[in-house]
């Protein structure tokens, strides 16, 4: 799988205008043909407005981020 990139998640969504809401933002890359992993981390950002393509790139980042961590933390054993 490639490495979920600002410059990848971005480059799906040329055109989008800001302050754009969450429901805008995923129906800009599902018209430009984002692949299920860009959709994915779009899915997983805060429902709100975004002020700019710099805004939208570090929430996606910061959700990327966490559910990374998450997925690599052991777990405990019952």
């Amino acid at each position: 799988m490639k490495t979920l990139s600002p410059f990848r998640v971005q480059k799906f969504l040329a055109g989008l205008r800001y302050p754009a809401a969450k429901d805008e933002v995923l129906a800009c890359a599902h018209t430009r043909g984002a692949d299920d992993q860009v959709l994915s981390a779009l899915s997983s950002i805060p429902d709100r407005h975004y002020e700019s393509p710099i805004a939208l790139s570090c929430e996606v980042g910061r959700q990327v981020e966490r559910s990374g961590r998450l997925a690599q933390e052991p777990r405990a054993r019952l």
